[in-house]
């Protein structure tokens, strides 16, 4: 039997309900250049994401990209780097993982998502979407899906620390501690802007957002 519509406001309406059914939000982006997330400018998301995070489409619109840095676990950014990468050379790619959203609640809970290329202006990605399935709820799923994760987690960050000098993981340890880069420098008989080098090295080879994701990587894999 095929769905046969009288008016494209029933069909809309049909394709909404779909969309309501499944515990899935979904975020549409635009991008400027997709090698600068600072350059990416949020259009829409559905109700459930607006339900999940608490936030307005007014409210989300005024953060720019602190919007990403309020909702998604700093552990996770290199989810969305990996897959700007893969978008400069294929377009077509869409990229899936697992990340963890801040609700209202401000705790992170674990979704499956997709990230993809929705439209393109002057060949280039103008538009992603990004779709993300709940696992909260789903016991079964939720054990399977986390001990994969932390396999590959341990993999992936015992590669990110082996990347270090000594130098920089007695950086790490100084920025577990909450020292300054001023204190860092006094501490090590160095110059700030020395410190501040290493922080930039450090923040690439970790695939880290900033000084605080530092600390917390450093806590969750001993190094504090």
């Amino acid at each position: 039997m095929k769905l046969e519509f009288d008016s494209t406001d029933e069909e809309l309406k049909f394709h909404r309900q779909i969309l309501a059914t499944f515990p899935i939000s979904v975020i549409v982006l635009q991008v400027e250049d997709i090698r600068d997330p600072l350059s990416f400018s949020y259009v829409w998301s559905n109700k459930r994401f607006h339900e999940y995070t608490g936030l307005t489409e007014d409210e989300i619109s005024g953060m720019g990209y602190d919007f990403f840095m309020k909702i998604i676990h700093p552990g996770d950014f290199h989810i969305i780097y990996k897959a700007l990468k893969k978008f400069k050379h294929d377009m077509t790619f869409v990229y899936g993982g697992l990340m963890r959203l801040r609700n209202t609640e401000k705790s992170y809970h674990w979704f499956l998502g997709s990230i993809s290329v929705m439209d393109k202006k002057a060949n280039k990605p103008w538009r992603i979407s990004v779709i993300l399935g709940e696992t909260n709820g789903l016991e079964d799923l939720n054990k399977q899906l986390f001990q994969i994760y932390k396999d590959n987690s341990a993999i992936s960050n015992a590669e990110r620390i082996n990347s270090l000098t000594m130098r920089e993981k007695d950086i790490v340890k100084l920025i577990a501690g909450g020292l300054t880069d001023n204190a860092i420098a006094d501490e090590l008989h160095i110059s700030q802007s020395t410190v501040k080098t290493h922080r930039h090295n450090i923040i690439q080879k970790l695939r880290v957002s900033n000084k605080a994701a530092i600390a917390q990587f450093a806590t969750e894999n001993g190094l504090d």
